[in-house]
């Protein structure tokens, strides 16, 4: 009995302290990751913006449909893994920049920014997440297990082999 009341002692202890650590992170986060990919850069926005081929190219992705409008905002409903989530377009700026917001997180939220540059190489496409999480065990998961710009890498990671194959075709082998 005494060690069955030791053990939940020291879970709720270890509980406690992951908790507080992540009260002590901020709300508030930015991440920015950049990637130079050998493509133009009308072609790569044209690849962003086309969300309803997301499925197509994107790791997790299973379907993406257009909502509409919001007070003249394109909204947009991504399902994935985590399940449904709307998204806003808020900025559009072809082919050079373009923002997105979750439209309600549950928790969680914030925006994303495209940015796309030419150079002579290929095109830098830069990801910038100006985000918040609610939970502070949350808080403290995204910041020390997966990392503010785990979802950024990976999303350019699967950007950067769509450019090599022909839109509106399936994901590479």
């Amino acid at each position: 009995m005494k060690i069955a009341l030791l053990i939940l002692l020291g879970l709720a202890l270890l509980a406690s302290t992951f908790y507080i650590a992540g009260m002590l992170l901020p709300r508030e986060h930015e991440a920015s990751v950049s990637e130079v990919i050998s493509a133009p850069a009308d072609q790569l926005f044209a690849r962003i913006d086309d969300v309803t081929a997301y499925p197509a190219w994107r790791t997790g992705t299973k379907t993406v449909r257009k909502v509409g409008e919001e007070n003249g905002t394109e909204r947009f409903e991504e399902i994935s893994g985590f399940g449904p989530m709307q998204y806003d377009v808020i900025a559009r700026e072809a082919p050079q920049r373009r923002v997105t917001r979750i439209v309600d997180g549950g928790g969680f939220g914030g925006t994303w920014t495209f940015e796309l540059k030419a150079g002579s190489n290929g095109t830098t496409v830069t990801i910038t997440e100006r985000g918040y999480i609610d939970s502070p065990l949350f808080r403290l998961a995204g910041r020390l297990v997966f990392g503010y710009g785990h979802t950024i890498r990976g999303y350019l990671a699967d950007l950067k082999r769509a450019a090599t194959v022909p839109q509106g075709n399936t994901k590479p082998a």
